[in-house]
């Protein structure tokens, strides 16, 4: 899913890109490629507001926030299967098929959003807002982000091994 919504968000942003590379050069036309860049922004909340539209409702219950859906399952388990790729279909559980389920509607429609939010605090005195703090306290999560392609792998060995590890001291009990 986050494939999914990183890849959106290129195909929309280059789309953009394409479109103010057309309008020519000049002072509107360096304005409506600005406007045009957050144009994935924009696409996003509308894909946001329909979906708390028409296809969810929010409640807020004992301080917590629940979503319900309002699509209802189709005949076909297929066509169920198929739906439950963009939506969350009421009553259809797909974590049957799935181990880790996320459907582009909410989910891609927020890195749209958070890729806009990125661009305007890039591009700003924002982005050095927290560069004094930069030092020796943040030294194990840079560590932790320049590795993270062998951390996200070694987890899928570390943590099965420990489990094991852990049933097995404890059956000497």
């Amino acid at each position: 899913m986050i494939a999914a919504g990183v890849f959106l968000y290129a195909f929309i942003d280059n789309a953009a890109v394409a479109v103010g590379d057309v309008l020519g050069q000049g002072k509107a036309a360096r304005i409506a490629r600005a406007a045009l860049r957050f144009l994935p922004a924009i696409i996003g909340i509308g894909f946001l507001v329909w979906y708390f539209t028409q296809c969810s409702y929010v409640t807020y219950t004992n301080g917590i926030w629940h979503i319900h859906e309002t699509v209802p399952p189709r005949d076909g388990t297929a066509e169920n299967m198929f739906l439950s790729l963009f939506v969350y279909i009421d009553g259809f559980n797909f974590s049957r098929y799935s181990g880790d389920y996320f459907p582009v509607l909410p989910f891609a429609a927020l890195i749209l959003v958070g890729g806009a939010i990125g661009r305007l605090v890039y591009h700003s005195s924002a982005k050095y807002a927290l560069a004094p703090l930069d030092g020796a306290w943040n030294s194990g999560v840079c560590f932790i982000g320049r590795h993270a392609a062998f951390v996200y792998v070694a987890h899928m060995v570390v943590i099965p091994v420990a489990l094991f590890l852990s049933a097995w001291v404890a059956s000497l009990f």
